[in-house]
């Protein structure tokens, strides 16, 4: 692979489709913050791919993928509300409920029945993982709290498999490995 090839994204490689749900489901606004949050969290993995490729000048990348990810900014009613101290977590909480708005907005009926069963089954893993009330998760996917928002991104690759297109679950697991690598991260 070239260096131009290391330095640009999966999407401008012809890898991936930056917003995987079908067309018309979500509004254009929504599948503008999809872009520019899926666009931001490619930039910080191929970032992170460089450094363990130890590649000149990935340390520079990394610092400015974390740039850009510190000062992401995702729009009402997409944004997480009230944010949380902690620059990272503020937006990851906000792009874990703008994925989590589209992903329940993609799903039919029949879907969203069976996405809140599976919810349910997960099991509480200490602070990271609550017990899901898989209902209200879906019914109020806006309305979640924090820990809610966590144990999704930690979770939902794997609830989501057969019931969305495989780039959906793409998208979450991006968002899972940046976000497990920078959740505690302090400003």
């Amino acid at each position: 692979m070239s260096n131009s090839d290391t330095n640009s994204t999966p999407e401008e490689q012809g890898e991936t489709k930056l917003v995987p749900f079908p067309p018309g489901v979500l509004t254009s606004e929504h599948e503008q913050q999809i872009t520019i949050i899926r666009s931001c969290l490619q930039s910080w993995l191929v970032a992170r791919e460089d450094i363990k490729k130890e590649l000149a000048s990935s340390r520079e990348r990394m610092g400015s993928a974390m740039e850009e990810l510190r000062n992401l900014k995702v729009e009402a009613p997409y944004a997480f509300t009230p944010p949380p101290p902690y620059t990272y977590r503020s937006v990851l909480l906000s792009c874990i409920k703008c994925y989590w708005l589209a992903q329940v907005a993609s799903l039919d009926d029949a879907k969203r029945g069976e996405l809140a069963k599976r919810l349910d089954v997960i099991p509480p893993y200490g602070k990271r993982i609550p017990q899901f009330n898989g209902t209200r998760c879906v019914e109020k996917a806006g309305e979640l709290n924090a820990r809610e928002y966590e144990g999704l991104m930690r979770t939902v690759v794997y609830v989501v498999l057969g019931l969305s297109e495989d780039g959906v679950a793409k998208m979450w697991r991006e968002l899972a490995e940046v976000g497990v690598m920078t959740w505690e991260e302090r400003d």
